[in-house]
């Protein structure tokens, strides 16, 4: 199955239009990942930070978005990893942003899938989205430009099609889903009050 993630995985860059310029595998099982010492997991990911001097880094938040052992895994170290190499100090690491979902949105899919007959999220099962209070989102970025991009990056994924992507809903409710990324923004903390920002660069 690892071999056959990765070519989609490959397949999925090409469809962006946009491989990344650089994408390393960590070599670690579909499911494994949970299992890795922290403190490993960690060090690797802070290896390649210190590398690539990021401004800002973007991962998962405490939930995993989907509850995933492996996603929850993965943004913990990433987030111990960015606060490891940022007290070191040197250029990057200026910061941290968390995927995430609106509650309002979660709870608006909701209704529409009770609508239409199919079993609405639960926020307490693995692999369905886990939202968070609309007043933590920091970020906001309009991706209506690039949503067919995504989505065709999206249908690379075969093996994953049952998870991240929803048959059920037609092309234009696809890119509807996909014209919208929003973020928590775990470092700085964001303050009270403070504008939503459109863009992951912003005010840097």
């Amino acid at each position: 199955m690892g071999e056959f993630r990765r070519r989609e995985d490959d397949a999925a860059w090409q469809a962006h239009g946009r491989p990344p310029d650089r994408h390393d595998w960590l070599g670690y099982p579909d499911g494994g990942v949970a299992a890795v010492p922290l403190a490993e997991l960690a060090g690797r990911v802070a290896r390649i930070l210190r590398e690539e001097r990021p401004r800002v880094v973007c991962t998962f938040g405490p939930d995993g978005i989907t509850g995933h052992p492996d996603h929850i895994a993965t943004g913990r170290a990433a987030d111990t990893a960015f606060h490891l190499v940022r007290s070191e100090g040197g250029s990057g690491m200026e910061r941290l942003l968390h995927g995430a979902m609106r509650e309002s949105t979660f709870l608006r899919w909701n209704t529409a899938r009770l609508k239409h007959g199919l079993e609405p999220w639960d926020r307490e099962r693995v692999y369905h989205l886990r939202p968070v209070p609309d007043e933590t989102i920091g970020v906001e970025v309009d991706t209506r430009a690039v949503a067919g991009k995504v989505l065709a990056g999206l249908r690379e994924h075969r093996t994953q099609r049952h998870v991240i992507m929803a048959d059920t809903l037609t092309r234009e409710q696809q890119l509807r889903v996909l014209g919208r990324e929003s973020y928590v923004l775990a470092w700085p903390p964001r303050q009270s009050g403070a504008p939503l920002l459109a863009d992951i660069f912003a005010a840097l």
